[in-house]
């Protein structure tokens, strides 16, 4: 499959409208383990204002030893409690569909209107973001989570609008463990590919699988296929669910136009305090991992919601695949999960710190467009002086060309003159029918 970035028009500057990423806030109630142990419930949710206030326990002077924290007093508790205001905040009572509809359902929306959008779960180890993300196995349909929520939708739409356009819908599943890549859905038992880069400072999984589905049941199919690999590589795993939509319609003028929308559904793994998790050289190294890929991509946060020149998009795998939901051409809706015990406090302020400053992170969507007249280049042969070879879209665009979702320059006569030998055979390979593989982009 490929994916255009950026909107094709006669002319070459492109105005992009901003939006910041918009952040919600899930609280899952106190497990039974935490009950168990005393814990106190100390978050507080205001669902009409988006608030969220977190009390800070103070150690018991008079209590026993093993008795360590107290409620703080009334007159105490606003000056040690700490409010943050969201774009919408969710209680241990509400539904998935609840979840769904106020997280996800517009971003399909858009997508199938052209949009990339990415959702992704943020926040601790054990509070619930695969819950809220992919939902429990073989779960009813009332416990189900955003992904599967979001496969009936994509196809609702596209059963709704019969003989109004051509759809066709292709899946990818990558995971992300200790900063290797997996390809999940791939026929291999452990397929590894590669981050590569591109000279715009774009980045894609080369070589990660893309399969069409047909309906739901091929969709939910290859996510339990995932979910299955992935258990085997590592509960510590970050996850990416890719679904690309190319949507073919009539436009007003009676042309033909594609619209190319990219859906992105990120599980990422929980952050946790290794102190918490006993010696275990490999725990803790599946820790120390996750955390680092955590620090990075709340540093990118960070640097996006301070106006810095410079962004370290490069400094892991996970924030360098997010780079266009974080920043780029996305519409991005991040859930920020927490637990409600006093034993996470700090775990639980982190989150929401993060949380609150991902809402000033802007990014710049725009609908991807490719026109008719560029579309009759798709079977074109494309080779460039950088050894990159493949059948694609070619689009001219803001001085790039993008050939299967690659960002390139354009090459100059005099760099096509001197293309290697290399090239040419894999030229005429192609023109024999000989298959030629090709990048494929996950950004």
């Amino acid at each position: 499959m490929f994916v255009a970035t950026s909107q094709c028009s006669g002319n070459p500057m492109v105005m992009r409208s901003s939006e910041t990423v918009k952040v919600v806030v899930r609280m899952r109630p106190l497990s039974e383990k935490e009950v168990h142990d005393g814990c106190e419930h100390i978050v507080t949710m205001d669902t009409v204002l988006g608030a969220t206030t977190l009390r800070k326990m103070l150690p018991s002077e008079t209590a026993e030893p093993t008795t360590f924290r107290k409620s703080i007093p009334l007159e105490m508790a606003k000056a040690i409690s700490k409010r943050f205001t969201y774009d919408a905040v969710y209680d241990e009572h509400t539904s998935q569909q609840q979840i769904f509809d106020g997280t996800a359902f517009e971003i399909v929306d858009a997508v199938m209107n052209g949009f990339n959008g990415t959702i992704f779960s943020y926040g601790q180890m054990g509070t619930g973001k695969s819950y809220t993300m992919i939902g429990p196995s073989n779960a009813p349909v009332e416990f189900q989570g955003i992904l599967p929520r979001s496969f009936r939708q994509i196809f609702a739409t596209i059963e709704a609008n019969p003989g109004k356009a051509d759809y066709l819908v292709s899946c990818s599943y990558l995971a992300i463990y200790q900063e290797e890549l997996y390809d999940l859905i791939s026929n291999e038992p452990k397929c590894k590919v590669s981050l590569r880069g591109t000279p715009t400072n774009r980045f894609f999984a080369d070589g990660l699988s893309s399969l069409v589905a047909s309906n739901v049941a091929d969709m939910q199919q290859l996510l339990d296929m995932g979910l299955e690999k992935l258990a085997a590589i590592g509960n510590s795993s970050h996850s990416i669910f890719s679904v690309t939509v190319e949507k073919r319609a009539k436009d007003e003028q009676g042309g033909s136009h594609i619209l190319l929308g990219k859906l992105n559904v990120v599980d990422l793994a929980g952050f946790a305090r290794e102190s918490k998790h006993g010696p275990k050289s490999q725990q803790i190294r599946q820790i120390t991992s996750v955390n680092l890929a955590e620090h990075a991509l709340g540093n990118v946060i960070f640097a996006l919601a301070g106006g810095k020149s410079y962004i370290p998009y490069r400094n892991s795998k996970l924030t360098a695949l997010l780079k266009d939901s974080l920043g780029g051409n996305a519409k991005t809706v991040m859930i920020a999960s927490i637990g409600a015990a006093d034993a996470n406090y700090e775990e639980t302020l982190s989150t929401l710190r993060c949380a609150y400053r991902a809402k000033s992170v802007t990014n710049a969507p725009v609908v991807n467009r490719v026109q008719q007249d560029v579309m009759q280049l798709r079977s074109n042969y494309v080779a460039y002086d950088d050894g990159v070879c493949g059948v694609g879209i070619v689009q001219q665009e803001e001085g790039y060309v993008i050939v299967e979702g690659i960002l390139r320059t354009p090459p100059s006569s005099a760099k096509q003159k001197r293309r290697s030998h290399h090239q040419r055979q894999r030229a005429k390979k192609w023109k024999e029918g000989v298959q030629i593989n090709t990048p494929t982009s996950t950004d």
